[in-house]
């Protein structure tokens, strides 16, 4: 008699399974910085209860190698998803899916305040600002005195005293963000280039040549050469016209050391020249 064999039990597969042992895989997702300068290489650690682990990368740049190290070029900003798969030694198959990041470096400008002396006629310059990478740079100016073009250049109006601020920005690009910074480019007060003093009894006087451009003067005495506050007197002349003045009530025998200089009002605030060269007189 031929021997009847019972069908095949489709749950066989499932009674199989029921003997794997359960597993899961422990991996973290992984961030780092762009890279101008070389190739980095991380391990992503992962580990499984039981099985072989295999690791696929989704992007072609970020690539995963057979032990779980990515590598990541030189000068690359992006993000790969790695699928971490494990299975057999009597485990069940486990899968995992982590992402690895690679973010954009901070950028830099580098570009200094600057600062000018009053002239009758107009004045130009380079801000000559740099900035890591090659994304492009704009400028502005919030004021109409002091302008900036789109390569950098400024140009102060004649007979101008001030300040602007530029504000410089690069745009993103590459492996490197977007930055900002601002400067300040100040116009100062002309200097006086010259004035006589004359010491006589207890008093000395100061003359010097008038500056049109000016708001006033500002005049400097001391017993001490380095004009440190506790020594040192100040004396304002509030008109331009004023070219000469008077300081009585000084200490007899003494040395008194004497400097000026200039200044501008504009919209409630002085702007000062550079000081004179330092004079001195004895008292009797």
């Amino acid at each position: 008699m031929r021997e009847i064999k019972n069908p095949p039990d489709d749950n066989n597969k499932d009674d199989n399974n029921k003997d794997l042992l359960p597993n899961s895989i422990t991996a973290s997702n992984i961030t780092r910085n762009a890279n101008a300068q070389k190739v980095q290489t991380v391990s992503i650690k992962a580990k499984a209860k039981g099985g072989t682990l295999k690791y696929k990368s989704n992007n072609a740049k970020i690539k995963v190698d057979s032990a779980g190290r990515v590598t990541v070029p030189k000068n690359y900003v992006g993000k790969a998803t790695i699928t971490i798969t494990a299975s057999g030694g009597g485990y069940a198959t486990a899968t995992k899916k982590i992402t690895v990041t690679v973010k954009q470096l901070a950028n830099k400008i580098t570009a200094s305040d600057i600062t000018k002396t009053y002239s009758k006629k107009a004045q130009s310059f380079s801000i000559k600002a740099k900035r890591k990478g090659k994304g492009k740079l704009t400028y502005r100016s919030n004021n109409k005195n002091i302008t900036v073009s789109s390569a950098g250049k400024v140009k102060i109006k004649a007979k101008y005293i001030g300040k602007a601020v530029i504000t410089i920005k690069a745009e993103a690009s590459g492996i490197y963000k977007a930055a900002s910074k601002k400067i300040t480019i100040k116009v100062k007060s002309a200097k006086i280039s010259s004035y006589r003093l004359v010491s006589n009894g207890k008093k000395a006087t100061l003359s010097w040549k008038q500056k049109r451009a000016v708001t006033g003067y500002e005049i400097q005495y001391s017993t001490g050469k380095s004009f440190k506050k506790a020594a040192t007197k100040i004396k304002m002349v509030k008109r331009n016209a004023t070219t000469k003045i008077s300081i009585g009530k000084l200490k007899a025998k003494t040395r008194y050391y004497f400097r000026l200089r200039t200044y501008k009002t504009v919209s409630g605030k002085k702007y000062y020249s550079d000081w004179s060269v330092i004079k001195w007189g004895r008292t009797r």
